[in-house]
């Protein structure tokens, strides 16, 4: 188990242990936390490798982004440096658009809403 300084020191840099894997150091990703801008980029970078839309990796990157969206459009990304609302919140939700932009996956507007 981890020392309660450690946890402590994680803590404080909005780190949860239970995001570092067990005591083993094995790391859980059957069900890995993320937010917008971790899935986001990690789509895009995942589509200018020249991975298809189609693939399975990055169809679970959509879906998570499609799930986890804010009823205000945007997608919650925490910061590492405060409890409230920082920068990283743009990234938090421009990552993600960007990922739907390159696959071809945004939404086109209906004839009415435009």
């Amino acid at each position: 188990p981890m020392s309660n300084l450690l946890v402590s020191m994680l803590d404080k840099v909005g780190v949860h242990p239970d995001r570092l894997g067990d005591s083993t150091g094995q790391v859980d990703f059957s069900d890995p936390a993320s937010d917008g801008h971790q899935t986001g980029l990690a789509v895009v970078v995942l589509s200018s490798a020249g991975v298809p839309p189609t693939h399975p990796a990055v169809q679970r990157g959509l879906d998570w982004l499609r799930r986890n969206q804010r009823q205000s459009g945007r997608w919650w990304t925490r910061s590492l440096n405060t409890e409230t609302w920082h920068f990283i919140t743009y990234t938090g939700t421009l990552y993600p658009v960007m990922a739907l932009a390159v696959t071809s996956a945004l939404a086109s507007p209906s004839s009415e809403e435009r």
